[in-house]
């Protein structure tokens, strides 16, 4: 499961019986996405396609909206009638009729306030629902006088979304429009591969990256120091040979 936010602006409403309705887009077609960690050094970017959801949506999937991807914490859902979702010309549309519990009151007021954004959870089948190529990004930050400079980056277009878990309101959105936080990223073990093939060098594991980052575990550590012990009683009755 992979998840992705969308800097887009929520509203809240309230109906003349009182019912605390959200409405906004938890993904929209074409944005660029700021850099995606992939959790070993490289990054990519991202954009979806018209009509990604189309597919996805015609199988009514059971979909749920939570705040902070929190299942314990459910505002709507699309079986139950709560939660509606349509995919228009701008992206993944969404609607939500909000719980009159201090949950519902208290997102009601947030997005009110400004506070929250959306993001959503999916699966892709990566080798057939989506493209990676490479492309020339402009550097509004690096102009010198009018000459604009460019950079290279690896782009991941979503062609077609295989499952939509759910949508959610969220506090840190990072995608796009504002900074990265890369432990609210989640992102595909085959993405990751892909996108280090194309930057020319070797995938690596988040274990195999952790390591590197915090070096050896307190377990591997002993058993060097076993096998560094095996190696020098080994040597010393070579020598008691002699």
């Amino acid at each position: 499961m992979e998840k992705r936010f969308n800097a887009s602006e929520v509203r809240a409403s309230k109906s003349t019986d009182g019912k605390m309705t959200i409405r906004g887009y938890a993904a929209v077609y074409h944005q660029l996405s700021n850099p995606i960690p992939t959790g070993d050094g490289q990054t990519f970017r991202e954009r979806i396609k018209p009509g990604a959801f189309d597919k996805v949506l015609r199988k009514n999937p059971d979909v749920i909206m939570t705040l902070n991807h929190n299942t314990d914490k459910i505002l709507g859902r699309t079986s139950a009638g709560t939660l509606r979702l349509a995919a228009d010309t701008k992206g993944l549309r969404f609607e939500c009729e909000l719980p009159d519990a201090p949950t519902g009151q208290d997102v009601y007021a947030a997005v009110q306030r400004g506070e929250l954004r959306c993001s959503f959870a999916f699966d892709v089948d990566d080798s057939r629902m989506c493209d990676y190529d490479e492309e020339d990004i402009e550097d509004d930050r690096s102009m010198v006088g009018r000459v604009k400079k460019f950079f290279q980056v690896i782009v991941r277009t979503i062609k077609e979304f295989a499952n939509l878990y759910d949508v959610s309101v969220v506090c840190h959105p990072a995608y796009p429009g504002t900074s990265v936080d890369a432990r609210s990223i989640m992102v595909g073990a085959e993405a990751r591969s892909r996108v280090c093939a194309m930057a020319k060098r070797p995938y690596v594991s988040p274990e195999q990256f952790r390591q590197r980052i915090q070096g050896p575990s307190f377990e591997g550590m002993i058993a060097q120091h076993k096998t560094d012990l095996v190696e020098v009683r080994r040597r010393r009755l070579a020598i008691l040979d002699m």
